[in-house]
């Protein structure tokens, strides 16, 4: 202490009796109040003393009759565990003529007054041996009981704040400090259930939330009974006080769910009430070797469900970490639906899963790893939409997340999409599936270890009549070094395993198809086991004769293999008058030309032409493009071989790169071209261009379909679209007839530039188009494409309802 601050100090004594008992009481952290002073101030102040600017402050307050909470509101607090707000809120809502940290520590104490929300002298007494007559609680506290590392409060649970915020394992006498300057200001809770970011938005929208908000969790249990914002989406404090009968306040509701009513399994909202079916969903986790505080996290999200008819079954796989035997016989213990079966030697994650199946007795089982989490109202909406669909197997959108919880990215997945399921393993987690289709198909194998739950959706899914996709994030799966989350590198074993758990389905299916490795691990080719040479008639249009890139056609014989296509040029730019049928050579290719005057439109022509034609198959090629790539046709072909496929449509590069993304629509655009092709490609982008899948809607540029097939259809109707969305239109008459549409990325046309369908010029046809297009998708009622998924538009702020009025023309309000 330097001489001035030393005199200042020994005067400020003298004079000052407020400041002469802090000072002697020791209590006021001056760190802590500098801080919380330049965060509300943007100026810490007398730095030299801040005790005295406290002093002064509370005087100035108090001389002023400001003696509300609300006016103590913007002054810092003098310690983490005094909160003037809450204080004065909770014993003295009238206000109180004197300092309250001063009368706190003077009687409030000797009343059983609690200082702040964080800190309940009855709490810390029960483990820390401190009595009335040991003095003042917080001043023994800051003297001793810090020390030992656990909490004065039934509201701040220290375990679950160092579990979720792992980095912070070395301030364990500090912690509440910390989230008070720290961690409640980037959304941390120290709280399990309460949100931060939800209570804060409830505050918002209820006009609330105007003056700034330091410290989220203090401020609800300082205010909830007179401002009735949530503390989270799934907790209705309300709904629960009238259930629970414990006579506790509002404000206590929360704390008394998460310490008690979990365990006695009450309704935390009216939505877990009303279900009509409430079934009893197994969650089943193999175990070995986890981080205690990731395992604690994962129980905990299962623990801390809105949904409570659930059970835990964990199988141990002979973890060599003895804290792991002790910390799950710990949860078994405090709770009758945590179920813990220890394997007396290792048998890999499907032996392990298999051994927690036979733990489980719900109609339904679901699949949790042990360093992963659910979201708290995850079971919740899974048992929500089997009320609503009945459905045989669920799965959910996902996040991926570091140690403390930070998400590193988003997987958001399509409605179920066989196709890209034999492509790769798009669905991972949340699973939920009816118990008795998993026992069907024998659980889990262990010649597929590394690749078993792929094995398993593919199994099931043979097995399902009705699969649905929550497009919501139900599931956190935790990033690690080891972990093909984040490092597809790892585990080669694993990359075979799955390559042959699709070889092992298509052979179920009896399809003959096999799967073959491609540049990515984990993602797979399926591939005609015999070569297929079907009778194809190849259509290239868009271009006159003189147009048609000799590339193009050079690299279409390349490319088809033994077979031997018929090759007809649709050209949009020869008169009328001209002679039909007339054959020219590119290439040295005889190609027959057939002209389609302007005024046709190209959707009439092809009609001409695909009536005359006596091929199986057609296929439709973009005249401008310059160049197939290598073994189109066998690209093209092989999906044909999957069950009710109907149209097989081609990848299209723009020297290079694969143009525009589509993959967030862009709603202030009602050109018709961009709305056509955000229709043909939004799908494609968000499920990936380099994996084979199912499509709502086919594409100009590279297509083929059976012609029979086409003609029952009555093919393209051109008095409706005579131009841009015949194609459109046709692919849904295909879907609602119940056939497939594919999507390949294993044949593929090349463009030099990214460059517009060359349909038309008439731009007022297109508009008209477009006008009757959507009024069919109105009168279809099927305008959300099923492999698009609604997470999308929330991550990138666009409203759902006005997404679907941009998709059907019709504009929404406001």
């Amino acid at each position: 202490m330097n001489i001035k601050k030393a005199v200042l100090v020994f005067l400020r004594v003298c004079i000052n009796k407020e400041y002469r008992q802090l000072r002697l009481l020791g209590v006021f952290d001056s760190g802590y109040y500098l801080s919380l002073q330049e965060r509300l101030t943007g100026d810490q102040g007398d730095t030299l003393d801040p005790l005295w600017t406290y002093v002064k402050t509370a005087l100035t307050a108090v001389q002023q009759d400001s003696r509300g909470a609300g006016d103590w509101s913007q002054q810092a607090d003098p310690h983490p565990l005094f909160d003037t707000s809450y204080y004065l809120l909770r014993y003295f809502p009238e206000g109180l003529q004197e300092n309250p940290f001063l009368h706190y520590l003077s009687s409030g104490w000797k009343h059983g007054f609690c200082p702040g929300p964080f800190f309940d002298p009855d709490i810390y007494g029960s483990w820390s041996g401190w009595r009335a007559e040991d003095g003042n609680p917080l001043c023994h506290y800051i003297r001793l009981g810090q020390q030992q590392g656990k909490s004065p409060s039934l509201n701040f649970d220290f375990q679950f704040y160092f579990d979720t915020n792992p980095i912070l394992a070395g301030l364990k006498n500090e912690i509440i400090k910390h989230y008070k300057l720290h961690g409640a200001s980037i959304g941390k809770s120290p709280l399990p259930l309460f949100d931060p970011e939800f209570y804060l938005g409830s505050l918002a929208l209820s006009g609330l939330g105007k003056t700034p908000v330091l410290d989220p969790l203090s401020h609800y249990l300082c205010r909830a009974k007179e401002e009735g914002a949530r503390p989270a989406a799934c907790f209705d404090p309300e709904f629960y006080l009238d259930q629970c009968g414990a006579g506790i306040s509002k404000g206590e509701a929360l704390c008394h769910y998460v310490t008690k009513g979990v365990f006695d399994q009450l309704y935390c909202c009216r939505r877990v009430a009303e279900l009509k079916d409430k079934p009893l969903i197994s969650l089943l986790v193999p175990v070995y070797n986890p981080d205690p505080a990731v395992l604690r996290n994962c129980i905990r999200s299962v623990l801390y469900q809105a949904y409570p008819h659930w059970e835990l079954c964990l199988a141990d796989d002979c973890s060599p970490r003895p804290e792991v035997r002790v910390l799950l016989q710990e949860w078994s213990e405090k709770d009758t639906r945590i179920k813990v079966t220890f394997l007396s030697e290792n048998n890999g994650i499907a032996g392990a899963t298999n051994s927690a199946a036979t733990l489980a007795t719900g109609s339904y089982v679901g699949f949790l790893d042990n360093d992963d989490e659910l979201t708290v109202d995850c079971l919740l909406k899974v048992v929500e939409e089997l009320n609503a669909s009945g459905a045989d197997l669920l799965y959910s959108d996902e996040d991926l997340i570091g140690n403390d919880g930070t998400v590193l990215s988003v997987f958001r997945k399509p409605g179920f999409n066989q196709a890209l399921l034999f492509s790769h393993n798009y669905i991972t987690h949340f699973v939920t599936v009816k118990k008795s289709l998993f026992e069907k198909v024998g659980g889990l194998d262990a010649l597929y270890d590394g690749a078993q739950d792929y094995d398993l959706l593919l199994k099931l899914t043979e097995q399902c009549e009705r699969v649905v996709h929550i497009p919501e994030i139900l599931y956190h799966w935790r990033a690690s070094e080891t972990s093909t989350s984040i490092n597809h590198g790892q585990k080669n074993y694993a990359n075979e395993a799955g390559r042959k758990a699709l070889e092992a389905a298509m052979v179920r299916r009896q399809i003959p198809l096999g799967a073959l490795h491609t540049e990515l691990n984990f993602f797979y080719q399926l591939r005609a086991c015999r070569k297929v040479e079907p009778s194809v008639s190849v259509i290239i249009w868009g271009a006159d004769a003189g147009e048609c890139h000799q590339n193009l056609v050079s690299t279409l014989i390349e490319g088809s293999g033994a077979a031997y296509p018929e090759y007809i040029l649709v050209s949009t730019k020869r008169a009328a008058s001209e002679k039909l049928n007339q054959r020219v050579a590119i290439a040295d290719v005889q190609v027959r030309v057939v002209s389609c005057p302007p005024a046709e439109g190209i959707a009439s022509a092809l009609n001409r032409v695909i009536g005359q034609l006596e091929s199986e198959f057609v296929v439709l090629i973009d005249g401008t493009a310059q160049a197939m790539s290598h073994d189109w046709l066998e690209g093209l072909t092989s999906p044909f071989l999957l069950e009710d496929v109907a149209m097989v449509c081609g990848r299209v590069n723009f020297d290079g790169s694969d143009g525009p993304s589509y993959l967030y629509p862009q709603l202030s655009n009602e050109d018709a071209l961009y709305f056509h092709d955000f229709l043909q490609s939004s799908t494609r982008h968000m499920a990936g261009l380099h994996c084979l899948q199912d499509v709502s809607y086919g594409n100009w540029q590279l297509a083929m379909f059976r012609r029979e097939e086409y003609l029952d259809l009555g093919g393209f109707l051109a008095q409706e679209f005579p131009h841009l969305f015949a194609m459109a239109d046709f692919s849904c008459r295909l879907v609602e007839s119940g056939k497939r549409i594919i999507y390949t990325p294993y044949a593929s046309l090349v463009k030099t530039s990214i460059s517009s369908l060359p349909l038309t010029d008439d731009v007022e046809g297109l508009i008209a188009e477009k006008a009757w297009f959507q009024q069919k998708l109105r009168d279809r009622k099927i305008s959300f494409d099923p492999y698009y998924s609604k997470g999308l538009l929330a991550d990138h702020k666009i409203d759902e309802a006005s997404f679907l009025g941009w998709l059907e023309g019709q504009k929404q309000s406001g």
